[in-house]
């Protein structure tokens, strides 16, 4: 993968008219592999499983058709495709998994913000 065909994606919830960003250090890769980010969705008791997999430096989860989003391996931080889906629609996409990863406690210095949106 290129580093030019992805970006950084800020974790955003859009809730009416509030939105909560994800703040946070990184995501704690080493205790992380693909099967265990299935077995978290598991133990929420997620119905709908994501795709995950593990290519290069990146895991990469997939909610079909929502974007998909890339961890990476090297910094911790999250990512998704330039270009290819709405960005809010990523940075919503990129909230759930950092919703469900802060739940097992695997990122580092995780706040939530809450914000007023604006029009």
């Amino acid at each position: 993968m290129n580093s030019l065909d992805i970006l950084e994606i800020m974790p955003i919830e859009f809730q009416g008219k509030k939105k909560v960003i994800h703040i946070y250090k990184k995501v704690k890769i080493k205790e992380l592999t693909a099967s265990r980010i299935i077995d978290l969705y598991i133990n929420l008791g997620f119905k709908k499983l994501p795709s995950v997999f593990s290519i290069q430096n990146f895991y990469m989860i997939i909610f079909f058709p929502k974007p998909p989003i890339l961890i990476s391996k090297r910094d911790g931080r999250l990512y998704s495709f330039r270009g290819k889906w709405d960005l809010k629609e990523a940075q919503h996409q990129a909230s759930l998994i950092m919703r469900v990863l802060s739940e097992f406690n695997y990122v580092e210095k995780h706040q939530r913000k809450s914000m007023r949106r604006r029009k």
